[in-house]
């Protein structure tokens, strides 16, 4: 007797389950509830078929932070059920049960989905729009990697994380206002810039936020891919790091000035001497005799007092009484100016990688590169490299050499 009663318990509920998912608006169907096990299955079978649809995006995230309101089971169904593919078949259940207006099953109003979320037709499209306007990281996963973003067909990928990233990158674009407009109503979301999760699993973190004005922000670009701090600490660290090297880089500033001064007069001295050994050697041929360029270095010496700076010397072997060597004094003439290519390579690489740190807006980098420059400036402009001239050009020679209107020597 109690075998009977119960079956016939189970074919009513089975009745009623079919009657609200059929006819939602039946009274009684307040309380009916689709089995968890049954929608999962449903979601799996969902995102099986297509598993590039932002539902199934929102899916994945929610295995890593499955407390969220939104990650609900019955919600990520509706999320693909409601407004992207209602016309797939496993979606039949939700749209018959959740899509009537007279439905009275409370579970659909309890676990609405996601606001705003677009539907995959329109993140595609958004994701095609931004990587054809602005080709940025994160398109070379929707497109081949032999196809050109503006001309290429797209593949099949995450299109609503990719999006996501997108806009976390460069939000001003025009095609994130519905990125803008679902972090508004959901701050929450993990891929929201306002969530400030720490990263998921197997999910690297956002790129910096790309703003061309002045602005205060922990994450940003350093010059390169890689370094990008994330935390007030790294932050502190990359900008006392630029700080440091600013001063370094002026003190380099102040060292080139010193020694392109005595370098043109070395320079100089190395040429004149050059010529005065061509015309000695051409005299001394028709005399058969020798000279040294100990004795050529002597007479332009007394004659231009040249010799007195230890920067004019010539290298010691060339001072032993052999015979002239023009080659000598050209090899050295030639190592001045390689020592003057590869300072202002050095030079130019500091100051163009300090002009990069400052066009990132950021108002710390910038900061610390203005500080940087000007305790740089105080220390090592003045101080050191007067005492360094002082020791190098008598007042006359730094008139005569200035003078002549060497932009090297006077700036």
């Amino acid at each position: 007797m109690r075998s009977n009663t119960a079956a016939s318990s189970n074919v009513m509920r089975m009745e009623t389950d079919t009657d609200c998912v059929a006819m939602p608006s039946t009274p009684g169907c307040e309380s009916f509830q689709l089995p968890t096990a049954n929608i999962t299955a449903t979601i799996d079978r969902l995102c099986g078929m297509m598993d590039w649809m932002p539902g199934c995006s929102i899916d994945t995230l929610c295995k890593h932070t499955p407390d969220s309101t939104f990650c609900n089971p019955f919600s990520v169904l509706a999320d693909i059920c409601a407004e992207d593919m209602p016309r797939m078949k496993p979606c039949g259940p939700y749209v018959s049960m959740c899509m009537n207006p007279e439905s009275r099953v409370a579970q659909c109003k309890a676990h609405p989905p996601l606001k705003n979320v677009p539907t995959t037709k329109v993140v595609k499209s958004l994701v095609s729009d931004i990587c054809n306007e602005m080709p940025m990281d994160g398109c070379e996963l929707c497109y081949p990697p032999s196809s050109d973003t503006r001309s290429g067909a797209m593949k099949q990928c995450d299109y609503f994380s990719v999006y996501a990233d997108l806009c976390a990158a460069m939000p001003e674009m025009h095609q994130c206002a519905q990125f803008d407009l679902m972090c508004a109503a959901t701050p929450s979301f993990p891929l929201c810039p306002t969530s400030h999760l720490p990263p998921i699993d197997g999910r690297p973190m956002p790129p910096p936020t790309m703003q061309m004005y002045f602005h205060f922000s922990v994450s940003e670009y350093f010059l390169f891919k890689t370094f990008v701090p994330r935390t007030p600490l790294q932050y502190t660290l990359a900008c006392t790091l630029v700080f440091l090297v600013c001063i370094v880089f002026e003190r380099m500033l102040a060292f080139q000035r010193v020694w392109d001064r005595a370098a043109v007069i070395r320079y100089r001295a190395l040429a004149r001497a050059s010529k005065a050994l061509v015309r000695a050697n051409t005299v001394s041929n028709s005399r058969s005799s020798s000279v040294t360029i100990g004795a050529v270095l002597n007479r332009v010496a007394t004659s231009n007092d040249v010799e007195r700076d230890p920067l004019i010397q010539v290298p010691p072997p060339a001072r032993t009484g052999r015979r002239g060597d023009v080659g000598a004094l050209r090899m050295e003439m030639l190592r001045l100016r390689l020592l003057k290519a590869a300072g202002r390579l050095c030079i130019g690489v500091m100051g163009y990688g300090v002009m990069l740190l400052v066009m990132t807006y950021n108002v710390g980098v910038c900061l610390s590169v203005l500080s940087g420059l000007g305790v740089g400036s105080f220390f090592f402009f003045f101080d050191e490299g007067v005492e360094i001239a002082d020791g190098l050009l008598s007042e006359e020679e730094e008139e005569q050499v200035c003078s002549e209107g060497d932009d090297l020597c006077c700036g």
